[in-house]
């Protein structure tokens, strides 16, 4: 990449001091969103399933989710 020179010919930029490191840090941010957003966001798929697996009441299972979502979100 070339670096940007002001009208002196001195350097203004000289590229990403971090080698681009911080739009791996930013892809990595956007999946982990997607994920449990997408997770919330699906409950109803998940909840018979969950509830047949561990045989327990339509409380105790809603109870679990609703934890999950006030610590993602708190």
């Amino acid at each position: 990449m070339e670096a940007f020179r002001s009208h002196n010919g001195e350097k203004l930029y000289d590229g990403p001091p971090d080698g681009g490191y911080g739009w791996w840090i930013a892809a990595g941010h956007f999946i982990n969103i997607g994920i449990g957003y997408g997770f919330t966001k699906s409950f109803g798929i998940f909840f018979p399933y969950i509830k047949e697996e561990y045989s327990v009441d339509n409380t105790t299972t809603s109870l679990v989710f609703s934890i999950m979502m006030f610590t993602q979100y708190s």
